[in-house]
């Protein structure tokens, strides 16, 4: 959760396991202290089968944790009721482990307020998205090869730009010119609004999983052979949402290389994702796509990386 000095505003959810990603709000003056609506999901087909959840939260300042927001009545996990303010404290190097809870059922939205000039933290209930109405049992497919090439998926389109290269990265170097051209009209007609509609019509299919590499905002390809794929990612959520589906956004293709293969844009180039500046930027390119796509309706979660090679311990 974030939060700069400014009141801010932003939904809180309970979630189904720890590996589903939260962003923060968009908004300058309703600034994220919790992450983006979304409801939480239970695995039970009925309203009778639904159980309580819970999820633990803090505040961040100024995107560091050292300026962390807690409970300021020093008792550690402080229960967060609806419309029941709440006494934060702000001092640094304390708080570890010192957390708001926010209880409700799966498909409960809250709104979290920080103002930081009072220090108080409260929350109110929105609304229930799933109504006993929706099943939580994710039928997704994944969209590969799509916004990450991926060779072994289209041989045909490596081979006509540049034989040799492996992956992504190499067929952007190799191909010059004429491989930026062919991959966006490769990525414009390879999936479309037709395929998100048969998967939710035909497919019996609920979410996609939708792999992007590091560079898929402009700020983050520049001054890389790689393209922005943001405009897919976007025409992806229109798509999904106008056909009842849900994404998982994964960051396939990291910043250093996540396991050094093809699927993450550069293969036998080392794994080096968590790495000094390279740390850094994965978590960067992570929190802007929270922030761009963490409000969108669609917006299931974030992958934090795909097929992680085991890391040396030092």
């Amino acid at each position: 959760a974030e939060a700069e000095d400014c009141s801010a505003e932003a939904s809180k959810h309970g979630t189904e396991t720890a590996k589903e990603g939260v962003g923060p709000a968009e908004s300058p003056t309703r600034v994220a202290a919790g992450p983006a609506e979304r409801p939480a999901r239970s695995l039970g087909r009925s309203p009778k089968k639904r159980k309580l959840r819970r999820e633990e939260f803090q505040i961040v300042i100024s995107k560091s944790w050292v300026r962390r927001v807690y409970p300021g009545d020093g008792h550690g996990r402080v229960m967060l009721r609806p419309d029941i303010p709440s006494v934060a404290a702000s001092e640094v190097g304390k708080g570890h482990d010192c957390n708001w809870i926010i209880e409700g059922f799966p498909g409960d939205i809250f709104r979290i307020t920080f103002d930081p000039s009072s220090m108080i933290v409260s929350s109110a209930f929105v609304e229930n998205r799933l109504n006993g109405t929706q099943s939580a049992r994710w039928r997704g497919v994944n969209l590969g090869c799509w916004l990450v090439l991926e060779k072994w998926m289209a041989p045909e389109f490596f081979a006509g730009l540049a034989p040799t290269a492996e992956d992504e990265l190499a067929l952007m170097m190799q191909g010059g010119s004429k491989a930026r051209t062919a991959v966006k009209q490769f990525r414009d007609s390879f999936i479309r609004l037709e395929d998100f509609e048969w998967l939710a019509s035909t497919g019996g299919i609920n979410a996609v999983r939708l792999p992007v590499g590091f560079w898929c905002l402009e700020e983050h390809a520049r001054g890389t052979p790689f393209l922005p794929t943001c405009e897919y990612v976007d025409l992806a959520f229109d798509w999904a949402e106008a056909n009842g589906l849900q994404i998982l956004l994964e960051l396939h293709g990291a910043v250093g290389s996540q396991n050094a293969e093809h699927h993450s844009g550069c293969s036998g180039c080392g794994i080096a994702w968590l790495e000094g500046s390279n740390r850094r930027q994965n978590l960067q390119v992570l929190e802007a796509w929270a922030i761009r796509w963490g409000h969108r309706k669609a917006f299931l979660g974030l992958g934090l990386g795909n097929e992680v090679a085991k890391p040396k311990l030092i």
